[in-house]
């Protein structure tokens, strides 16, 4: 179930002193700039891009026990903290640059509502003991930023995504053929040299069905979702005839014409073949009411034909009005995504998913065989249409990877236009020249405010 969206709440600005126990970063510190759509962080490599992305996503996160609480206690730092537009900040800080121990709190317009000292062990992890105050403390901090419908996505340079409300940092994330994988990609294998264990490790993160599979599922649900909505019972149709025909015998009535109705049968027809096309609802075979329509002679015959229609074309029209969104989403991905591509196609049919084949030769292809880049491109825009209907905030560390400079330009604004219909905020971390040039008033540099 969707979260209401009683507010839109945005990052206006990230604030760290000290991160590595060097940098001081302001971002933005434009008061001038709105970065409620989009925000993107540039900096030299070492600057702390990646740190920042990972430490806001670590502080934001309300999943007990998801061991993000004691990666932040693993990065040093005096002070990181998160300014919303609302006023709001969450933030950890430290008496001086260190790692372990730190204070989480939670701001409002610079006074504390709320704070709690995490202690770390000594090899840094956090924790707390369950049913203690502090635990009882902890846990409506959690809540408290919970309550703020702040949903962060993080997609990391690997392609792996994380929910703030849902994920937990695992420390090894798969295990086969005696080969360890873990997010700081330490790999231990008994069988393998280090080379090959990174080709398989690129393959693993870059495997697109499971992906795919979820955009799958995620249209699915909204089908039945929507099919719900639109359709109505056979029963709740027939009462519908029946008050049609008391109302319509009322003399005052206005009597529906045969061409209104006509009209009526032509527009729902130009609506079905975007639906029938992808498999979403079956053909609608009209010949026979519009036959029936032009033999009608007498009032009474067009009363009656307008009194069973109506209620017949309302429940197809309320369908297709339920699935109107899906339908303008799938579209959009074939759009964007056959744009990007060269020499193959993406289609999509309900029975069959979503099919790949050469242009030309009309073959059709395994997504696994497509590119590097052309794989980024998909995971990036799939992991935003399954999220966006959470997200309040949407993390991409180095989105450009793999991406040649033609979809670098075009790669900021298709992610926006995938949440034009959503309030969704868009941080990215980037190096690409391509990205940046198209959206200066939306960068914030890392440059050292002690530099």
């Amino acid at each position: 179930m969707n979260k209401p969206r009683n507010e839109k709440i945005s990052v206006s600005q990230i604030k760290v002193d000290k991160l590595f126990g060097l940098y001081d970063y302001t971002l933005s510190n434009k008061t001038t700039t709105d970065i409620s759509k989009l925000m993107i962080v540039y900096g030299d490599n070492g600057s702390g891009k990646t740190t920042i992305l990972k430490l806001f996503f670590y502080l934001l996160s309300t999943k007990d026990k998801s061991g993000y609480k004691t990666r932040i206690a693993e990065i040093k730092f005096k002070r990181f903290s998160i300014l919303f537009q609302n006023g709001i900040e969450i933030g950890a800080q430290r008496e001086k640059a260190s790692i372990g121990s730190y204070e989480f709190f939670i701001s409002k317009k610079g006074k504390k509502s709320k704070s709690i000292n995490l202690k770390a062990t000594a090899d840094n992890r956090i924790q707390i003991e369950p049913g203690s105050n502090d635990d009882f403390i902890y846990q409506e901090m959690l809540e408290s930023i919970h309550q703020l419908n702040i949903t962060t996505f993080y997609i990391s340079d690997d392609r792996k995504i994380l929910n703030s409300l849902t994920s937990k940092n695992n420390e090894y994330e798969y295990e086969e053929n005696n080969i360890l994988f873990n997010d700081s990609d330490i790999l231990i294998s008994k069988n393998h040299e280090r080379i090959a264990i990174k080709k398989l490790l690129n393959e693993k993160r870059l495997a697109l069905d499971p992906t795919i599979e979820r955009l799958i599922d995620w249209i699915r649900n909204r089908i039945i979702s929507g099919s719900r909505m639109g359709e109505k019972n056979s029963q709740v149709i027939f009462s519908d005839i029946i008050k049609n025909y008391i109302i319509l015998s009322e003399t005052e009535s206005k009597l529906q014409d045969k061409d209104t109705l006509l009209k009526e049968l032509d527009d729902l027809e130009n609506k079905i073949p975007a639906y029938f096309s992808m498999g979403l609802i079956e053909e609608l075979d009209t010949k026979g009411i519009r036959s029936s329509i032009k033999k009608a002679k007498t009032n009474e015959q067009i009363k009656f034909l307008s009194t069973v229609i109506s209620p017949f074309l309302e429940s197809i029209n309320a369908k297709l009005s339920a699935l109107e969104s899906v339908v303008r989403t799938i579209n959009l991905f074939l759009e964007t995504t056959n744009g990007y591509f060269t020499n193959k196609t993406v289609s999509f049919h309900l029975s069959k998913g979503f099919t790949l084949a050469q242009t030309h030769e009309g073959e059709t292809i395994d997504f696994n065989w497509l590119s590097s880049g052309e794989k980024q491109l998909l995971l990036l825009l799939i992991n935003t249409i399954t999220s966006a209907d959470e997200a309040t905030i949407f993390i991409i560390d180095e989105p450009e990877i793999s991406l040649n400079i033609k979809w670098q330009r075009k790669l900021i604004k298709t992610l926006l236009d995938f949440s034009s219909e959503k309030n969704i905020q868009f941080i990215l971390a980037t190096h690409s020249f391509e990205l940046l040039s198209a959206y200066k008033n939306s960068i914030t540099k890392l440059v050292s405010d002690n530099a």
